[in-house]
């Protein structure tokens, strides 16, 4: 995994149209986006943060623990926001 640690701002901010499994990136309102599969047609605007390097078996460890927990409201499909709560 690379790491996250450091300054941030939208000033890098690249328009994505297609996101690998294990990319995360930096949108509006502090949110970050942790993809666990490829999407194509993505089509964000976002500041690249890092990557996980090791997906082999990332989205089915996700949908596992999806699965596992039907009783809450996730809501994923191909990514998660991380907001931070103050």
């Amino acid at each position: 995994m690379q790491s996250v640690r450091g300054s941030y701002t939208r000033d890098d901010e690249i328009t994505v149209e297609n996101a690998k499994a294990g990319e995360l990136y930096l949108l509006s309102g502090g949110q970050l986006r942790f993809y666990f599969k490829d999407s194509t047609g993505v089509n964000i605007t976002a500041t690249p943060i890092g990557y996980y390097v090791e997906t082999e078996g990332l989205a089915d460890a996700v949908v596992d623990a999806y699965t596992s927990n039907l009783g809450d409201t996730w809501g994923v499909d191909v990514y998660f926001n991380i907001t931070k709560r103050i």
